[in-house]
Parts: structure tokens; C-alpha cells; sequence
């Protein structure tokens, strides 16, 4: 609609321009060619405008130009018109005043001229719109600049030059675009499409020395971040220390020499040990983290203590001061230098130094152990390495515990197979059920029989077993029609499968359990000793060897034989509790003494439970309270005790509801005014009077924090003066 507009624009100054020409003056041939055309004689015209290009070339050229260009004429012919109008156009700037003047008469002037030109132009204009010929239009566009649409053409002329460009996709296409039309409003997207093309075409291999190649050759690529990104990663794909450290080596001015740092840190540090660090620090003189270094080893040599204040938590150390300071909402105890912690919903783990080493994102988390720790995410289980990488997606139902290089897992078939350390598949899933690895071995069931395999998958013996067990010295026990049985780990049957019963190897020896006897044989499946005893379902309770010594029953008595076989107790006693020389817990007529080892009596009966001695102590209980006694026999605390639970370092006590401390010689160190008392470790306690917290050092005897408001508590609670405790 738009080009009919101007279509009529140009016709109606086509019929104008003759109107003006066809007033009467005297006729000149170039007069007439215009009469000539007002009536259509075109020929006759175009032999006057030509007879006049000899005396005025200016206006036989524009009366010949003019004629071509007019519409809907036998005679219509855009180059020829365009070949006139240039010559009228051209000629007219070098005419004199006068000729300007005498052309005037018959309205050829700039203005006219220019019309006829805009006439011609648009004609051309109308045949591109037919092409995306960008040639095409470079031509038109050099050759009618002066055409009043001529915006458009370079619009086009640009999207057409871009769309080229886009389809060949090369740097080179858009190269010849930014050049050829640099001020295109597609310039800037060419370029961006240029920087692209041209890094994937110089890195098309996808080499390190390609990229290596780029980062020397265009330091003022955009891409020189993903270039130097791709050295770091393909120079350390492998993940070992050394390739860390060549990396730092051949590329200092990379900016991920930093990242690989931390890399080499954390794959040489993994427990936060002391020794570690400092081994580390050895090795590493030029780690630029040398602060951070130094805090981390004042750190590791520090026993931290979860404390809360303000209901935030963080880490004392024994001094009481706080190593980490109260931020978080939840923590656990450090394990391998790191500490499970979280703000808000998700988990992460922390280090030494109370930074994040792994951010929160998981729902929950277990410690670390043998250098990894399970995570869980929207109810699947994943696992991560020790330098923070994600070594399992959480996809798994059932993870099992890193050992020896391996660790179950749950398929989605619900199949169970097996992850190296590095989180491929070792083991293809292909068990109903299986554990974890022991002494290079682990229990699987294939279908409905158990059978083991090693670390390559291998089954040692074909599955075919109700039920196998691995004992400490790689014996296997085995179970076959309702028989026990043992194996070597070579599979080999080391005890054919006819025993009732067979126990776990203690003290290199183990209950097997036939026709209603029992006896005891070696790792190597050969009887002990002669003696045989009688057998019941309760002899596991009681007959395996611990320290040595084992208890056996005759008679509905007990008594205690050594590893030879030979009886160091007679079976006298109604039971007889641990066996720990010199003094040891024995029953009759109903109560508990304590006997020698000639089966002397040293304490008389008359306790209703006794506990083995401790050091010089023993507790002991009658009518449901709990004492202690020296080897006297003498009451060291009476037996008015609701409980006395032994520590390394002594006794937490309990009586009345309420706790207290005492040391290994049964002395108070703390009263029984405490709400709870829980050991941190052998050493260190948390000790709560109502919601107030401190934290208690048994071998100092003091406490080494109390949170504010503690003090006053215990000495409402009668706190005995002068206790040595600061906050």
C-alpha cells in the first residue's frame, strides 16, 4: 500500500511538471519533445530531446531522462532514464547563470532534476524488493545515494549482510560484516557473534595447547576467562597433586593459580592434623595463604568444645575462650577438621576456623570418616571427599561406610553394587543385599543365597549359604541347611558343615557346638583342648574367652578355664561376673562376694550385684542402690545411690535425681546439685543446672566456661565455697 502511494506521488509530478512545460512560448526542439509528449507521441519526443542533446545537453538529457522514467509508456526504461538524469545532473552544476536561467524557462532546475532522479531511484528501489541479493543492494545504494528512501535500503542491505553471516556462522563471516558495515545496528551483536566463532574455532579441538595457544595469542579476547578456565581444568583433569602443582608452575599469571592452592591444600590436608599442617607448611614454603596456615595449626592443637550462647552455637577451647564464635544453629563435633554445622534448614560442614568448607545445602549429615561424609537431600543419600567435591549425587536410598576403597550402594533396580573412592561403579549392582567391606571382604546375597567377594567383585565361592559371617582373621562362618560350617577365605572348608553352633573368634579361639556339646577350636579349625562342656542356647552369654579366661557351666554352676583348657575357678558359683584379677565377682546363695585366684573368698556375700574392680574400687548394689567398696570389703560411698557409672577418669554420680563428679578414688569433685552431666570425652564434661551449661575439666578439677548466670545457680544450689571455676 505504501509503494502505490508513492507510485501516485511520482506520476503526479510526472503530469505536473508537463502542464508547466506545455505553456505557449516559441518552440525550441526541446519545447516540442515536451508537446510531443504531453500527447503521447513518445517517439517523436525522444527524436527532439536527442537532436537537442547537440545544442543544450542539458535539458535533451533531462527530456530524454524524463521521458524513460515516465510510467506506464512503451518507451519506459530506468537505466537509460537513470543514464540521462546522472548527465543532466552532472552537467547542470557546471552551467552558467544564464543557461541555468534559459533552462529555467522551460522548468528545468534543481528541483526538477532532483524529482525525475527520485522517480528513476524509487523504480530500482521497487525491483530489489524481489532480492536479498546484498551485492545488489550495495550497488544500488553507491549509485543512488541520494535517493530519499535510501535509509530503508541500507536497513535492508544490513539485515540482509547480517542473515548472510548468521548463516554461514564462521568469525570470518562476521569479521567481513563488522568491517564491510561498521555502522550497522547489527555490529555489535556481529561482534559478539565474531568473539564466539572465533574462540570455538581457534579451541575447536578442544586441546590444552589449543586454549593454551589462546590465552598467549589473544590476551583481549572476551574469552580469555573461559580460555584460562580451560588450562586450569584440563591441566588438573586427573585431580593429583602434581597436577595442581605443574599448573601453578607453567601458568602463574592464570587466575585460578589460586583455586589450585586451595586444591593442593586440601588434597594434602586431610584431617586438619597437626602434623599435617606442619607437614604441609614443610612443603609448601611459598603458599600465599601463609596466615591462614598458621591460624589453622594454632587451631588443630586445640580440643574444641561445642558451647552455645544467646541460642547460637559455636567451639570453646579448654582455656574457655572461644575458638569459634557463637553463629551457628547447629553443630557437631569436629571430626577429621570438620564440624557438621547449619543456619536455617540446610547443613554444611565447617572447618578450624569456623569457615564454610562446604556451603549448607543438605538436609542432614554424618561426620567424616576415612576421609569422606555421607549427606542427605530430599530423603537420598550422597557423599562427598574430604576436599569438598561431591563424590555421590544424593540419589541413593542405602549408602553403606567407605572402607577399603569401597562402599555399597542401592541401585535403582534395588539391586546393591559398589563405588570405588573416586565414585565410579566398581562392582556393577547386581546383589539383593550387601555390606561392607572387612579385611578386603564383604558379605553379599545374590538372589536368596549369601556368598562373599573381594574388592574386584570376585565371589570367593559360588552363593549358595543361608547365612555367612567374616571374622577378624579373615575365617569365614557359614551356614547350609540349618549347619554351621567354617571357610577360609580361599573358600576352602576349614570346618565341614555340621555344627549346631559356631561363636566369633575371641582371644584366636571360638565356641563349635555339637550333639548337645561343646568345645573349643583354633583359627586354624583344630580342637583347643580335650575338655568338651554342655552346650545351650545360652553359652554364647558366657563362653567366649575375654582377657584370656572364659566361663563354663556344670551343673547349673559356673567356673572359669584359661586359653589352655585349664580351670582357674572351679564350677561352684551360682555366676560369676567379669574375670579381672586379683579380685573377682562371684555369686552364692543368692548374693555377691568377691573371691582370689586360689577361689578364696576375700569379701563375704552379701551384695545383691557386684561390679568387677576398678583400679582399687568396685561398685556394688543392694536394694536398688548403688555403693563402692576398696578391696576391704569397706564402704568408700554407702549404697544409697541411684547410679554410679564409671569414667577413665572416675565416677558421675547420681542420687536423688540430681548428678554429680567424682574422681577415681570415689572424692567429690562436683556435688549432686547438676540436672544432667554428659562426658564430652575422658576428660571434659557438660554439666547443666536448669537451662545454664558449663563445661567441666575432671582432670583439672575446674571448669574452664560457664555460661553467664552458671555461678549463681550453683550457689543457690549450695555449692560448696571456694570451688575453683571461671567463665
Amino acid at each position: 500500500m505504501a509503494n502505490s502511494f508513492l507510485k501516485i506521488g511520482y506520476y503526479f509530478t510526472f503530469f505536473t511538471l508537463l502542464t508547466i512545460w506545455c505553456k505557449p512560448v516559441e518552440a525550441s526542439k526541446l519545447e516540442r519533445g515536451f508537446e510531443e509528449l504531453k500527447v503521447y507521441n513518445f517517439h517523436d519526443a525522444e527524436r527532439l530531446f536527442r537532436k537537442a542533446l547537440k545544442r543544450d545537453c542539458v535539458g535533451g538529457s533531462y527530456g530524454l531522462a524524463y521521458m524513460y522514467a515516465m510510467p506506464n509508456t512503451p518507451l519506459i526504461n530506468k537505466d537509460s532514464a537513470y543514464k540521462f538524469i546522472r548527465i543532466a545532473d552532472t552537467l547542470f552544476l557546471k552551467l552558467e547563470e544564464k543557461d541555468r536561467e534559459d533552462l529555467a524557462e522551460v522548468n528545468i532546475n534543481r528541483s526538477s532534476i532532483d524529482s525525475v532522479k527520485q522517480v528513476v531511484s524509487h523504480y530500482y528501489f521497487e525491483d530489489l524488493t524481489d532480492t536479498t541479493d546484498v551485492q545488489l543492494y550495495n550497488n544500488f545504494i553507491a549509485k543512488h545515494h541520494w535517493y530519499n528512501q535510501l535509509d530503508s535500503a541500507i536497513s535492508l542491505r544490513n539485515q540482509y549482510a547480517f542473515q548472510n553471516a548468521l548463516d554461514t556462522n564462521t568469525f570470518t563471516a562476521y569479521k567481513h560484516f563488522m568491517d564491510c558495515y561498521p555502522n550497522a545496528p547489527q555490529f555489535e551483536q556481529a561482534k559478539e557473534k565474531y568473539e564466539i566463532r572465533f574462540f570455538e574455532t581457534k579451541t575447536q579441538d578442544g586441546t590444552l595447547e589449543d586454549y593454551q595457544a589462546f590465552v598467549k595469542d589473544y590476551p583481549d579476547s572476551p574469552f580469555l576467562p573461559q580460555a584460562q578456565r580451560k588450562v586450569y581444568q584440563l591441566s588438573t583433569r586427573d585431580g593429583s597433586l602434581s597436577s595442581f602443582i605443574n599448573f601453578i608452575l607453567e601458568n602463574q599469571d592464570n587466575p585460578y593459580v589460586g583455586e589450585a592452592w586451595e586444591n593442593i591444600f586440601y588434597r594434602s590436608v586431610k584431617t586438619f592434623a597437626t602434623e599435617e599442617l606442619i607437614d604441609f607448611r614443610d612443603k609448601f614454603s611459598n603458599y600465599p595463604k601463609k596466615e591462614k596456615l598458621e591460624a589453622y595449626i594454632g587451631q588443630s592443637r586445640k580440643r574444641l568444645i561445642p558451647m552455645i550462647k544467646n541460642g547460637k552455637w559455636g567451639f570453646i577451647d579448654t582455656l574457655g575462650n572461644w575458638a569459634i564464635e557463637p553463629e551457628f544453629q547447629k553443630v557437631d563435633q569436629f571430626h577429621e577438621g570438620k564440624a557438621l554445622a547449619g543456619n536455617g534448614n540446610k547443613l554444611g560442614y565447617i572447618d578450624l576456623l569456623g569457615e564454610w568448607y562446604i556451603e549448607p545445602q543438605y538436609d542432614d549429615g554424618f561426620a567424616f570418616q576415612n576421609h569422606v561424609a555421607t549427606v542427605e537431600k530430599n530423603g537420598k543419600l550422597g557423599m562427598i571427599n574430604y576436599y569438598g567435591e561431591m563424590m555421590l549425587l544424593p540419589n541413593y536410598t542405602d549408602l553403606g561406610e567407605m572402607l577399603y576403597g569401597r562402599i555399597f550402594f542401592e541401585s535403582d533396580s534395588g539391586r546393591y553394587g559398589y563405588f570405588d573412592k573416586k565414585g565410579n561403579v566398581a562392582i556393577e549392582p547386581q546383589f539383593s543385599s550387601a555390606y561392607d567391606f572387612e579385611k578386603g571382604l564383604a558379605r553379599v546375597k545374590v538372589d536368596t543365597a549369601w556368598s562373599v567377594i573381594d574388592t574386584a567383585g570376585q565371589l570367593l565361592f559360588p552363593p549358595r549359604f543361608d547365612q555367612v559371617s567374616l571374622f577378624q582373621d579373615s575365617t569365614i562362618r557359614a551356614k547350609l541347611n540349618n549347619k554351621y560350617g567354617l571357610l577360609k577365605a580361599s573358600g576352602d572348608t576349614l570346618l565341614p558343615f555340621e555344627y549346631d553352633f559356631i561363636g566369633p573368634f575371641s582371644n584366636n579361639l571360638t565356641i563349635v557346638a555339637k550333639d548337645g556339646k561343646y568345645h573349643y577350636i583354633n583359627s586354624k579349625g583344630e580342637k583347643a583342648f580335650k575338655k568338651e562342656y554342655d552346650y545351650s542356647s545360652i553359652v554364647i552369654n558366657y563362653g567366649q574367652f575375654e582377657d584370656g579366661y572364659a566361663k563354663y557351666r556344670n551343673d547349673r554352676k559356673f567356673g572359669v578355664i584359661d586359653t589352655a583348657g585349664n580351670r582357674v575357678f572351679p564350677a561352684i558359683f551360682e555366676e560369676i561376673g567379669t574375670f579381672k584379677p586379683p579380685l573377682i565377682p562371684v555369686k552364692k546363695y543368692g548374693k555377691w562376694g568377691f573371691a582370689n585366684m586360689n577361689v578364696d573368698l576375700e569379701i563375704r556375700y552379701r551384695f545383691d550385684y557386684a561390679w568387677p574392680f576398678i583400679d582399687s574400687l568396685a561398685r556394688v548394689e543392694v536394694s536398688d542402690s548403688v555403693g563402692v567398696i576398696d578391696r576391704e570389703g569397706e564402704y568408700v560411698l554407702p549404697t544409697n545411690f541411684e547410679e554410679i557409672k564409671p569414667v577413665k577418669q572416675g565416677y558421675i554420680s547420681k542420687r536423688k535425681g540430681n548428678y554429680g563428679i567424682l574422681d577415681n578414688k570415689a572424692n567429690f569433685l562436683l556435688p549432686e546439685i547438676f540436672h544432667d552431666v554428659q562426658a564430652i570425652d575422658d576428660r571434659y564434661f557438660i554439666v547443666r543446672i536448669e537451662s545454664y551449661l558449663a563445661i567441666f575439666d575432671m582432670q583439672r578439677n575446674r571448669f574452664i566456661y560457664a555460661q553467664e548466670g552458671f555461678s549463681e545457680l550453683m550457689i543457690d544450689n549450695s555449692m560448696p565455697a571456694g570451688s575453683d571455676q571461671e567463665e
